[in-house]
């Protein structure tokens, strides 16, 4: 095996094993008409289940491009072999609108174009998926459930350098990703900007020295870091990103709304502060509360 899959696999186990601390982002937006509840917190028997169609009779089916840790990765331990703070959420979801939960392993671009929600291959789609005006020409985002920095990722044995003089170096993003957009934005003019496929061949380049450092969102850079895998992440840049769940545009059957609603209760109840407890590597700036 290669030293970068072995490096990777070690990423994997130790986001698996991050339990020791909490995150912040954005409060869910209030949403019209909430869903009636009963004490326990769960959707109320008086909902329809007729009021949405699904792929699948009372599974929600959820599309993600894995692994992107700690937002997802392969997860043997689980009903559904996957884990990870977007897909826990999204479990989270579903089972408060009283369904089983399957997760489909797809290609990021397929999300992005809305291809998988054309084509009936999932219900919703829970990838690190940033709100931009790009992708809603294809999709709809439900409230915002978390606020994402970027971060600059340089081999530990490499001389740190901030962006802003990292002209004529050789920078990885993940294709569509949000980094792509913010190196186009942000970097220097003269920056050779190298575009893969997934966060494993990123860290696979970085690793044999393919690429000078990679820019990627802060939770994935900090877990390659806890991961002991000859990282660092050398600058963090704040923005204004959001990750929101994502259906296919003009789906007018309620299910948004539902999703909506569901993301405020994990909210009001502290089951989305302790997923991100569970599954961040390292403290964020602003603790739980986000106030």
């Amino acid at each position: 095996m290669s030293r970068s899959w072995t490096v990777w696999a070690r990423v994997g186990a130790v986001v698996l094993l991050s339990t020791s601390c909490t995150g912040d982002g954005p409060e869910p937006s209030e949403t019209a008409g909430a869903t009636e509840q009963d004490d326990t917190g769960a959707i109320a028997p008086g909902v329809d289940p007729d009021a949405y169609t699904l792929v699948a009779d009372d599974v929600l089916t959820v599309c993600a491009d894995v692994p992107l840790p700690p937002f997802s990765f392969e997860d043997a331990e689980t009903a559904t072999g996957y884990g990870g703070f977007d897909l826990d959420l999204v479990a989270a979801v579903a089972a408060g609108l009283g369904l089983d939960v399957s997760i489909e392993d797809v290609a990021f671009e397929a999300i992005t174009s809305g291809a998988v929600f054309t084509e009936g291959r999932c219900d919703i789609a829970a990838s690190a998926l940033t709100v931009s005006d790009e992708w809603e020409r294809h999709l709809e985002f439900s409230a915002p459930y978390y606020e994402v920095k970027q971060s600059l990722v340089m081999s530990e044995d490499a001389t740190p350098i901030a962006l802003a003089d990292a002209g004529g170096m050789r920078i990885g993003v993940q294709a569509g990703m949000a980094a792509q957009g913010f190196l186009e934005d942000e970097g220097p003019q003269d920056v050779e900007m190298v575009v893969l496929d997934n966060t494993t061949d990123l860290l696979a380049a970085l690793d044999l020295g393919d690429v000078e450092a990679v820019v990627l969102n802060l939770p994935t850079g900090t877990a390659w870091v806890a991961a002991e895998v000859g990282v660092s992440v050398v600058e963090t840049f704040p923005t204004d990103d959001t990750y929101a769940i994502a259906i296919g545009i003009g789906r007018d059957d309620g299910l948004l709304r539902l999703i909506d609603d569901e993301l405020a209760r994990l909210r009001a109840d502290g089951t989305r502060d302790r997923l991100l407890a569970d599954h961040f590597a390292f403290p964020p700036e602003g603790g739980a509360d986000d106030d």
